[in-house]
């Protein structure tokens, strides 16, 4: 049997993310038999 990891990301919307983020931080892990994908985003302070 083959072991396989992927990642797949939809950024889905009506506004450029970049517009509307100040930074943000992910990450990743395949901790067998799980997988985690943990995202912190902060938003630009002109959004509130």
């Amino acid at each position: 049997m083959l072991e396989r990891s992927c990642y797949h990301d939809h950024n889905r919307g009506n506004v450029n993310m970049m517009e509307v983020r100040d930074h943000w931080y992910w990450a990743r892990t395949d901790l067998s038999p799980y997988a985690f994908a943990v995202a912190d985003t902060m938003a630009d302070e002109r959004c509130g």
